[in-house]
């Protein structure tokens, strides 16, 4: 099975367009931020235009972490930025997020199953654990 290419064909048709991206980002922060008073209070007065840029960015740098194997210096800011002496982002909290991500991707894309979910979670898990590791240096 070529989990690449079932993430790829996946993120294309539900991340391809700026306006396919915005759509799915609204409905995903919908989905996080419904899960806990925990997380809403991450995003008391957040400017959700920058947040869904900054997302999609940090997407494609865990995309590129999970194919290169290379940490950069944006996700090493961002996994510092997100640990427990800045935004305190634990890894339960992650594992909410990957699964909000999931939520949403079955809700808006037709050919959603088992393995294009299995995609999506094999090449966000090294970021994801990059990410968790980082929580408490």
């Amino acid at each position: 099975m070529d989990f690449m290419e079932k993430f790829n064909d996946s993120y294309q048709a539900v991340l391809g367009t700026d306006a396919d991206a915005a759509h799915f980002f609204d409905v995903f922060y919908k989905n996080f931020i419904g899960k806990s008073p925990e997380i809403q209070s991450k995003f008391v007065n957040t400017d959700f235009q920058h947040q869904i840029k900054m997302l999609r960015v940090s997407l494609n740098y865990m995309v590129n972490f999970f194919v290169s194997k290379k940490s950069s210096p944006y996700l090493e800011e961002i996994a510092a930025l997100h640990g427990k002496v800045e935004r305190d982002i634990s890894a339960e909290l992650y594992d909410v997020w990957v699964d909000s991500l999931m939520e949403t991707l079955m809700e808006l894309y037709p050919n959603f199953d088992r393995t294009i979910e299995l995609a999506w979670r094999i090449v966000l898990a090294p970021g994801i654990e990059f990410m968790k590791f980082h929580y408490d240096p």
